[in-house]
This record gives C-alpha cells, sequence and structure tokens, in this order.
C-alpha cells in the first residue's frame, strides 16, 4: 500500500514509518517540522507543509496515490494544553479537520488516528475501551472531539477509522537508527537518562502526594517499536475492508516514576538525587490500560515493553547521539 503519515517525522512516526517499510509498503511523511525532525524521515519520501492546509494535503494525497492515511499529526503536551488550549483546538482538530476534508474528496477511506489515554480520566484500572470517557485537560478534551469527528465523518463519507488510545510510549529503535528527538524533551525517560549520564545532583519529580503506593504517578509503558506494530495492524486491518475499531495500546502493568528512576539507575549504573515538586496541572494519579481487545482482534501483543528494554534502548540512543555529537566536534586532519 501507499501510506501517508503525518507528523512522520516525530518520535512515534519514524518507528511506524520503519515497520510498515520493512512490511514491503511505501512510506510517505507530511510534517511541517514544528516538533519533528528531518533527520528521523529515513523510510520514505518527504512532503513538508502543514496538516491544515487542505488543499496541500490533497496535492500529496493524489501525486502519491494514497491508499491510507496515518494521522499522528498534533500537539501532545498536557501542561502546555492548559496553558494554551485555543493553539491545541485549532491544530489538533484542525488538522483532522482538514485531512478528513482532502481524503474525502480523493476517496481515500481508511484512517489511522493517534489517540490517547487521557481521554478516559481518572478510573478504576485496567481501562477498557468502554468505560465512560472523563478527559480533563484540553488536550485529551481536543483528543475526545476527535474521536467524535471521525464517527461522524464516517456516516457521511464512508471514511473507516481505527483510533489508537496510547498510554505512555517509551523506549527507542533497537537498532539505533532512529529515537527521540523532541525540542525540548518533556518525556520522563529520557530527561531520566540524561540526568544519570550527566551526574546531576538533582532530577525533579512532579507529586509525592498521589494515593499511589509510594505517592507518585503511575502510567503503563509500552515500547514504541510495539506501538508501531499495532500501526502496521491497524492499517491492513482497514485495507482488508475491517470495520471501524477504538483500540488501547498498553502493557497492563503500571510503573511510578520512582520505580522508574530506580531502573534507570540500575541500567546506567549511575546515582541521582531525586527531588519533588507540586503537582502538574492535568496529570492523573494512575493510568493503567487493557490491550486484550486488540490482542483478540488483531493479535497484537506488547512483545518489547518489557521495563528493562525500554530503558535499554532509550539509553543507547542517547549514547549513540552524545557520540554523534562528539565526533561532529572533531576537526578533520589537514593533510600536509
Amino acid at each position: 500500500m501507499n501510506i501517508l503519515i503525518t507528523g512522520g517525522a516525530g518520535f512515534i512516526g519514524s518507528h511506524c514509518a520503519k515497520v510498515l517499510k520493512q512490511c514491503g509498503h511505501q512510506l510517505i511523511v507530511l510534517d511541517n517540522l514544528s516538533r519533528g525532525s528531518s533527520e528521523l524521515v529515513c523510510y520514505g519520501p518527504f512532503e513538508k507543509g502543514d496538516c491544515r492546509d487542505e488543499l496541500f494535503v490533497r496535492e500529496v494525497l493524489e501525486k502519491f496515490q494514497i491508499d491510507s492515511v496515518i494521522h499522528l499529526a498534533g500537539y501532545a503536551y498536557v501542561e502546555e494544553s492548559v496553558r494554551e488550549p485555543l493553539k491545541y483546538f485549532s491544530n489538533n482538530v484542525g488538522s483532522l479537520n482538514s485531512v478528513l476534508r482532502a481524503m474525502n474528496e480523493v476517496g481515500v477511506k481508511n484512517m489511522v488516528f493517534s489517540s490517547s489515554c487521557t481521554v478516559y480520566g481518572n478510573h478504576p484500572f485496567p481501562v477498557t475501551e468502554d468505560v465512560p470517557l472523563n478527559p480533563q485537560c484540553p488536550y485529551a478534551k481536543s483528543k475526545v472531539f476527535c474521536e467524535k469527528l471521525l464517527a461522524e465523518v464516517q456516516q457521511e463519507s464512508g471514511i473507516r477509522s481505527v483510533i489508537l488510545r496510547y498510554f505512555n510510549v517509551a523506549g527507542c529503535d533497537a537498532d539505533g537508527e532512529i529515537g527521540e528527538m523532541h525540542e525540548p524533551e518533556t518525556h520522563i525517560l529520557p530527561l531520566m537518562i540524561r540526568a544519570a549520564l550527566n551526574g546531576d545532583n538533582s532530577f525533579y519529580i512532579y507529586g509525592s502526594d498521589y494515593p499511589t503506593p509510594d505517592g507518585t504517578c503511575i502510567r503503563d509503558y509500552v515500547h514504541v517499536t510495539d506501538v508501531a506494530d499495532a500501526h502496521l495492524r491497524a492499517v491492513e486491518h482497514l485495507n482488508k475492508g475491517g470495520e471501524s475499531r477504538v483500540y488501547n495500546l498498553s502493557r497492563g502493568e503500571g510503573i511510578s516514576n520512582l520505580e522508574l528512576a530506580q531502573a534507570v539507575q540500575k541500567i546506567t549504573g549511575q546515582n541521582f538525587k531525586l527531588q519533588f515538586k507540586p503537582r502538574r496541572a492535568g496529570d492523573e494519579p494512575c493510568l493503567i490500560g487493557s490491550a486484550s481487545k486488540i490482542q483478540e482482534e488483531l493479535g497484537w501483543s506488547p512483545q518489547n515493553s518489557s521495563l528493562e528494554n525500554m530503558v535499554q534502548t532509550a539509553l543507547q540512543w542517547e549514547l549513540l547521539q552524545r557520540h554523534k555529537s562528539c565526533t561532529s566536534r572533531v576537526a578533520p586532519r589537514q593533510e600536509l
């Protein structure tokens, strides 16, 4: 298939591109590079532009005769969404609206959509796909709006979708070809690894008084390669004529911020002092999901998502980036 990945120059998008390419699909990446990196576009043609530009999206769909779209483009920071809610609705909902309009005009009928576990709010775990949605922050609310938009559009246009509600995505490509390149970095695992490698005197964890066993937030982490595999299965499900679905992408086990820090210290062999700051707005105490539905229907399983593997592959990527940085600063030898 010819598959368009919007936001394909990002962390998850680049890993999806690699997995899909390995399975014989043709990938086209569309990204405005506001939060992605051209260095992560390794597996197919690149079209630079904004998903909210409907005419541009339509031209890309027609140029590459796209069969399916994986829509990953969007802002995804909870704290930022609390500060700038209009920015999140404009970008997240606006981009999906434009892509769907372009797809409808061209006749592309399959979409895999990137959603989030934050749509659930605070529920008893493990959370299944059929619990009432209870979004607490503008980011989560924008995702709920997008999910409702997809349902409405199917009634009118016949565009089918698989909605994937990510829990916390972590780790990096085991081959070291691609990884996390956020600027600034906000994800806790790479930040902890950097703290360990830099010998930082302290690392700040937000919240120590949550109703959890050690007082810190609990999250369900899934390796990014497993997340990419789910996108492969979802797009192939739609290509075979499968019906629209909503799936959790989770491991079904929680890891607290404190437990994550201890794993990073053990695997890097470096200790760093932990300090605590007040809770951040919009953070839930505990988010753990059930992925039994996608396991039963699409045969997906989080095979790469052990805590050790997620930390180890993220550490490998960070070390590779540091090596590249050091190498680039070495002046070439002049021949005499």
